[in-house]
């Protein structure tokens, strides 16, 4: 890459963390994004991987399992994972949504959802999955929501395009 490529077009390291209920799908997309191998193994604790979104912007991903109480919450970018065949947990995961959302260190960080399992028969729409995450009363942040199946990977790279553009947007504000 030319000297005045990478001057204009520097690469790119975003911090991204992925959260969501147990069995919600975290751990399938994240593998389906960096190998395309989807894994059904639960995570334990925290797993991180980087994975090239483009030539010159990668992500960092810390998927963290089983929602422990995270003290410093210091992201460039959330990905929600919900399991959208699964309304019983709506509440659940409404609820661990907007207490991340709340945390001081997590404040105008943009966040994507991934309606996740769209493949299964008895998922929601993602415009039923942001009426019941409460979405429309999300104030002073970005925020898309990404019908997503981690198993095929339908969805995946669209919902990482946009949180791509979102993050850009939300580092291009608070560096002015």
């Amino acid at each position: 890459m030319s000297v005045m490529r990478k001057a204009i077009f520097p690469n790119r390291n975003f911090k991204i963390l992925m959260l969501g209920l147990d069995n919600a799908g975290k751990t399938t997309v994240l593998y389906k994004l960096l190998n395309g191998s989807p894994t059904t193994l639960p995570t334990m604790g925290i797993d991180i991987e980087t994975v090239q979104l483009t030539r010159n912007v990668s992500f960092t991903i810390y998927d963290v399992g089983r929602q422990p109480e995270i003290g410093a919450l210091w992201a460039d970018g959330l990905i929600f994972v919900i399991d959208s065949s699964d309304q019983s947990l709506f509440e659940e995961a409404r609820r661990v949504l907007w207490q991340t959302l709340s945390s001081h260190d997590m404040k105008g960080v943009p966040v994507v959802v991934f309606a996740n399992k769209q493949d299964l028969p008895q998922a929601v729409s993602p415009l039923e999955v942001t009426n019941s995450l409460r979405l429309s009363q999300v104030h002073h942040r970005q925020w898309y929501v990404q019908g997503t199946s981690a198993t095929d990977g339908s969805g995946l790279t669209k919902g990482m395009r946009k949180l791509r553009r979102l993050v850009r947007e939300f580092q291009s504000m608070n560096r002015s």
